[in-house]
């Protein structure tokens, strides 16, 4: 099992105020499946919520997490970072 952050930390860090490798958003996934993640994802995006809504989207996609899991999450990440952005 291997630790995936649930938008990638080093995007995050750019796009997420805050953003806190420390204490982000995590899962535990089977190495294969963060493998799967970190080779196959798309490693640019052009806005904060563009990486959000793609991260999850590739978990979905290459991973077995429940769809409540990664609605679950998204709903947490989004809220805590990008909130200003969905207000205006």
């Amino acid at each position: 099992m291997d630790i995936h952050h649930l938008t990638n930390w080093k995007l995050s860090s750019h796009f997420l105020d805050n953003f806190d490798k420390t204490s982000a958003t995590s899962i535990a996934l089977p190495s294969r499946e963060h493998y799967l993640l970190t080779k196959f994802r798309k490693k640019i995006y052009s806005s904060s919520i563009e990486l959000v809504e793609g991260e999850m989207r590739y978990l979905k996609i290459l991973t077995n997490v429940p769809d409540g899991i990664i609605l679950l999450a998204e709903t947490k990440i989004k809220s805590k970072y990008l909130k200003q952005d969905y207000e205006n």
